[in-house]
């Protein structure tokens, strides 16, 4: 007789960053909105590879152009990588805001809050496309060392057909942020 356990909320993470991995360019239009625009989600893990450095999962993303995209990103990166200038303010998202959720920073849990930005020493990467009209840039918190990733939740609408470069921004980065490192990719709008 076959037994059913839980999942130990660790290995449920894993089990589902495996499948993002695996997916490969994550893409999912969803729910088409009143008027003009539509909304499409995106979703984004970030995770150690084979080396130990920690990349997206995915460097290659699609969303319509009017679409408001709901973008998240799950990151399992402990490791805060100091982060000064305008790389520590939320910019270019629909509200000025992302949406946090988990994770431990300066002392306690902040995690479940709407914010505009990180104190510079609370950034593990960033998420930036700095071209095509868009100042996007949304600052990702480190996963809390042990109990969890942290997730970041913003929405972006878009505007005009293009290939935007995105990028992390954060500092220390090192050879993981060049283009076949997973932390620069393409968001194709059309």
């Amino acid at each position: 007789m076959l037994r059913s356990r839980r999942l130990h909320p660790v290995e449920a993470a894993l089990f589902i960053a495996a499948l993002l991995i695996f997916a490969g360019t994550i893409y999912v239009a969803t729910r088409p909105g009143t008027g003009s625009s539509s909304s499409e989600r995106v979703a984004l893990s970030i995770f150690p590879n084979a080396w130990g450095d920690y990349v997206y999962n995915s460097t290659f993303l699609r969303a319509h152009v009017g679409s408001v995209v709901e973008f998240t990103i799950t990151n399992f990166d402990p490791q805060s990588h100091p982060t000064v200038g305008p790389y520590d303010n939320v910019s270019g998202t629909r509200n000025g805001m992302m949406w946090w959720t988990g994770g431990m920073m300066g002392g306690g849990n902040r995690g479940g809050q709407e914010l505009n930005g990180l104190t510079p020493d609370e950034i593990s990467h960033t998420f930036t496309i700095q071209m095509g009209g868009y100042e996007l840039n949304v600052p990702i918190p480190p996963a809390a060392n042990g109990s969890g990733p942290s997730v970041i939740t913003f929405t972006v609408q878009m505007f005009g057909a293009s290939d935007l470069t995105w990028q992390c921004d954060a500092n220390d980065m090192g050879p993981t942020t060049g283009p076949d490192g997973g932390m620069m990719g393409i968001l194709a709008v059309s």
